[in-house]
C-alpha cells in the first residue's frame, strides 16, 4: 500500500515500486481507481505484487522469460479490471462508480489467476526445479495479493456498516430518501457478488496448488526442500481464503440488513 503524496502521480509511484512508468494503469486497476491521471494527495493505492522486482534467490525462469510472465500476468490483471469494472458499473443503477471500483479491485486478482494460467501453459520449464520455484513464486504473489484486498475489504466494510445505520435511520427520521437507501444496498449487493466469486475463485487456485504440490511430493522434487515452500503457502492460502470467507459473511449480513 502506499499513500499518494502531494504533487504525486501514478506514473512516479509506477516507477518508484517497479521501475517503469508504464506500470501505472495495472496499478489504478487494481486500486480500483478509474481514472488514473486524478488521483489525489492523501489516496491509498496498491501496488500488485507481480509488478514488484521479483526475487531471483530461489531460481526459476530466465530474465526473458521472467518478464514476458511478468507482462503477461499485468495484462492479464489489468484486463480483469477492465471486465469487472464493466460488470460492477452494470449491476448498480446508481452509484456506478463506486460498483465499478469494486469491481475493478476484485477484477484484478481474477485476471492475476488467469495470468497465472496462462503463463503456466504457455512456460516450457527446464527442470522440475524451475517449475517448482516458479509454482512457490506465483503461490506468494497471489497471497500477498489476496492478503492486501482482505486488509482494504475490512476498512471497507466498517465504514459500510457506518454509512448502512447512519442511512437507515435518517431514511426512519425522513432525514434521507428511501432511493438513498437503495443505492447503498445496490453498492453491498455488487460488493457481496465480486467478493463471493472472488472466494470461489481462489478456492480452485487453493485446489490447483494442491494438486501441484502433490505432483513435485510425489516426484523427482519430492526431497528439495522448496517443495516444503510451497506447501507453507498452500497453507498461508487457506488462512488468506478463511479471512476472506469471513470478511463475505459480514459484508452478506450489511446486505440482508439493508433488505429489512
Amino acid at each position: 500500500m502506499h499513500t499518494v503524496a502531494p504533487g504525486e502521480s501514478l506514473k512516479d509511484i509506477s516507477l518508484q515500486y517497479t521501475g517503469n512508468p508504464d506500470n501505472d494503469k495495472a496499478i489504478a486497476a487494481r486500486s480500483g481507481i478509474l481514472k488514473p491521471s486524478k488521483v489525489k494527495a492523501g489516496e491509498k493505492v496498491t501496488i500488485p505484487a507481480n509488478l514488484l522486482p521479483p526475487d531471483t534467490s530461489a531460481g526459476g525462469l530466465s530474465p526473458a522469460a521472467q518478464a514476458d510472465a511478468e507482462r503477461t500476468m499485468a495484462e492479464a490483471m489489468a484486463a480483469g479490471a477492465a471486465i469487472g469494472a464493466v460488470g460492477g458499473g452494470v449491476s448498480c443503477k446508481k452509484d456506478r462508480a463506486a460498483c465499478a471500483g469494486v469491481g475493478a479491485g476484485v477484477g484484478a486478482l481474477t485476471g492475476l489467476l488467469a495470468g497465472v494460467a496462462m503463463v503456466m501453459a504457455k512456460q516450457a520449464f527446464v527442470s522440475d526445479e524451475d517449475h517448482l520455484n516458479q509454482e512457490i513464486a506465483f503461490a506468494q504473489k497471489y497471497n500477498q495479493e489476496l492478503q492486501a484486498h482482505n486488509i482494504q475489504l475490512a476498512g471497507d466494510i466498517k465504514q459500510l456498516t457506518a454509512e448502512s445505520n447512519r442511512l437507515r435511520q435518517q431514511v426512519k427520521r425522513r432525514q434521507a430518501q428511501a432511493g438513498q437507501l437503495t443505492a447503498q444496498k445496490q453498492k453491498v449487493s455488487a460488493l457481496l457478488a465480486a467478493n463471493k466469486k472472488l472466494l470461489a475463485d481462489s478456492r480452485n487456485e487453493l485446489a490447483r496448488q494442491g494438486m501441484s504440490y502433490a505432483s513435485f511430493a510425489n516426484g523427482k522434487t519430492a526431497a528439495n526442500p522448496n517443495t516444503g515452500k510451497l506447501k507453507t503457502e498452500i497453507a498461508v492460502l487457506k488462512t488468506n481464503i478463511e479471512k476472506l470467507d469471513g470478511e463475505t459473511r459480514k459484508v452478506a449480513a450489511i446486505n440482508d440488513h439493508l433488505s429489512v
